[in-house]
Protein backbone atom coordinates (compact mmCIF):
# COMPACT_ATOMS: atom_id res chain seq x y z
CA UNK A 1 0.00 0.00 0.00
CA UNK A 2 2.72 2.30 0.41
CA UNK A 3 4.52 1.67 -2.31
CA UNK A 4 0.93 2.60 -4.37
CA UNK A 5 0.77 6.07 -2.38
CA UNK A 6 4.37 6.70 -3.61
CA UNK A 7 3.93 5.91 -7.15
CA UNK A 8 0.47 8.22 -6.81
CA UNK A 9 2.07 11.15 -5.06
CA UNK A 10 4.86 10.94 -7.68
CA UNK A 11 1.82 10.91 -10.55
CA UNK A 12 0.28 13.87 -9.72
CA UNK A 13 -1.39 14.53 -13.01
CA UNK A 14 -2.62 10.52 -13.60
CA UNK A 15 -4.02 11.00 -10.18
CA UNK A 16 -5.97 14.12 -10.46
CA UNK A 17 -7.23 13.26 -14.29
CA UNK A 18 -8.38 9.91 -12.81
CA UNK A 19 -10.64 12.06 -10.68
CA UNK A 20 -11.48 14.55 -12.87
CA UNK A 21 -12.81 11.68 -15.17
CA UNK A 22 -14.39 10.07 -12.39
CA UNK A 23 -16.24 13.08 -11.48
CA UNK A 24 -17.25 13.72 -15.09
CA UNK A 25 -18.73 9.95 -16.25
CA UNK A 26 -19.97 9.21 -12.92
CA UNK A 27 -24.12 10.09 -13.64
CA UNK A 28 -23.10 7.50 -17.08
CA UNK A 29 -22.03 5.01 -15.19
CA UNK A 30 -24.60 5.00 -12.26
CA UNK A 31 -27.30 5.59 -14.50
CA UNK A 32 -26.54 3.03 -17.48
CA UNK A 33 -27.27 -0.10 -15.71
CA UNK A 34 -29.77 1.36 -12.59
CA UNK A 35 -32.04 2.87 -15.04
CA UNK A 36 -31.77 0.54 -18.25
CA UNK A 37 -31.73 -2.60 -16.55
CA UNK A 38 -34.60 -1.20 -14.08
CA UNK A 39 -36.35 -0.39 -17.46
CA UNK A 40 -35.89 -3.69 -19.39
CA UNK A 41 -37.02 -5.84 -15.56
CA UNK A 42 -40.17 -3.19 -15.39
CA UNK A 43 -41.87 -5.14 -18.66
CA UNK A 44 -40.74 -8.40 -17.70
CA UNK A 45 -42.43 -10.85 -15.12
CA UNK A 46 -39.22 -11.19 -12.68
CA UNK A 47 -40.18 -10.55 -9.08
CA UNK A 48 -38.99 -7.89 -7.40
CA UNK A 49 -36.24 -9.29 -5.57
CA UNK A 50 -34.13 -10.32 -8.67
CA UNK A 51 -34.58 -7.28 -10.32
CA UNK A 52 -33.10 -5.52 -7.47
CA UNK A 53 -29.82 -7.90 -7.14
CA UNK A 54 -29.41 -7.67 -10.82
CA UNK A 55 -29.49 -3.89 -10.86
CA UNK A 56 -27.04 -3.60 -7.89
CA UNK A 57 -24.89 -6.12 -9.66
CA UNK A 58 -24.69 -3.91 -13.37
CA UNK A 59 -23.90 -1.05 -11.23
CA UNK A 60 -20.87 -3.16 -9.14
CA UNK A 61 -19.59 -4.02 -12.47
CA UNK A 62 -19.62 -1.30 -14.49
CA UNK A 63 -18.17 0.39 -11.46
CA UNK A 64 -15.52 -2.08 -10.85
Amino acid sequence: MQLYLQRMRRKVVLTSSTFVLLILTFWFWYELPLFGLSDYFSETNVPGFIQFISVCLGVGFCFS
